[in-house]
């Protein structure tokens, strides 16, 4: 049974910790300016800097630009301000509070007639359908992203959702789509220099190699992901990176250079709050400690996963964890705990992976 790989589908854009000169700058700026229009997009850069490393204070910084931009009635600045709050809150799992925010961003980017406004709000919902596994919403959100921008000549908009399709279709194991994407993404990426996404692509195409057992590119390309993010000191990525190198120790049996690179990850993740990247390893470490035999450390970390993978609605993770511990409960000796959770895993995929969702 393989491990989930963590795909990186963000945009990610700029360095990210509070040390940066951008962000310094950003400070400097806001204290000396005078006009409310431009405070409101100095708040929403300060709270796009922190989203990461930070996401509580990013949001206090997008609602303070979201509270003067109604104070000026200032419609754009309301939208770009939800669709920000709305990626704040998706990073910290809380899935219910980012649609409302996404959803808002566009009723007004469409009442503004702001086709760019109204591609990233798409493409940001379109995501969230990823993240929750319903990929028929997620490709609809994505291609009409995907269709604006390309008419409007958005070439960072147009990579972005090349990405997030190539990742729909990795999940789908249509890796010739998926390549097909990523490819695209990565032609425009080099060529903008937009490095943070030329790593994630990196990242993709070597979970892609990993998929289909080519371990040695696999590694290099995941290698040359992390590198860059390491340069950039992007947490997001470099955790993303050290996990899908210890997926690709794991499935070359390596174990000990495996459960090395998923503990360091998961810590990076469990210091920026990404709750849905935690919740897929923990239960790629707990499915770990499972073929290594160390049983109890296995099953504190799978029920782990399995209570957060509930919390955030992150069903396609609930069904990979309940399969783990089902393993975990048949090794042991314990069929009837082992049958319990697999038939929930079934009745879990059963859901996700509908006739619907298959067309």
């Amino acid at each position: 049974m393989p491990v989930r790989i963590f795909i990186i589908i963000l945009l990610l854009t700029k360095a990210l910790f509070s040390q940066t000169a951008e962000l310094k700058s950003l400070y400097n700026t806001l204290n000396v300016s005078k006009e409310d229009s431009l405070k409101v997009n100095i708040l929403n850069d300060i709270g796009w800097e922190l989203r990461f490393n930070n996401p509580d204070t990013a949001i206090f910084y997008s609602t303070q630009a979201l509270l003067l931009s109604e104070k000026l009635n200032w419609k754009q600045g309301c939208a770009n301000s939800f669709g920000q709050l709305g990626t704040y809150h998706r990073l910290k799992s809380e899935n219910a509070k980012a649609f409302d925010f996404y959803f808002k961003g566009l009723e007004l980017n469409k009442e503004l007639k702001n086709k760019k406004g109204i591609a990233t709000a798409l493409g940001n919902i379109g995501f969230l359908y990823k993240e929750q596994s319903d990929f028929t919403k997620a490709l609809d959100f994505l291609l009409k992203a995907l269709k604006i921008d390309e008419e409007i000549g958005n070439k960072n908009g147009v990579a972005r959702h090349d990405i997030n399709i190539g990742t729909v279709y990795h999940h789908q194991n249509n890796y010739n789509k998926a390549l097909e994407y990523y490819s695209k993404a990565l032609k425009i990426d080099e060529e903008l220099g937009n490095l943070n996404s030329v790593a994630m692509i990196y990242g993709n195409i070597g979970s892609l190699y990993g998929n289909k057992k080519n371990f040695q590119e696999a590694l290099k390309y995941h290698e040359k992901a992390l590198s860059i993010f390491e340069q950039l000191n992007n947490k997001n990525g470099i955790a993303t990176e050290l996990a899908n190198i210890g997926n690709v120790f794991e499935n070359q049996g390596d174990y000990k250079k495996a459960l090395e690179n998923y503990l360091k990850a998961l810590s990076i993740f469990q210091s920026i709050d990404y709750k849905y990247a935690v919740a897929i390893y923990l239960a790629n470490t707990g499915n770990l400690y499972n073929k290594m035999g160390q049983y109890k450390e296995a099953e504190k970390y799978l029920l782990a996963a399995i209570d957060l993978a509930k919390t955030i609605n992150a069903l396609d993770e609930l069904r990979q964890s309940e399969e783990f511990l089902s393993m975990l409960y048949e090794n042991i000796g314990k069929h009837k705990l082992a049958l319990e959770h697999y038939r929930k895993a079934i009745i879990l995929k059963d859901s996700i992976f509908s006739l619907e969702n298959k067309n």
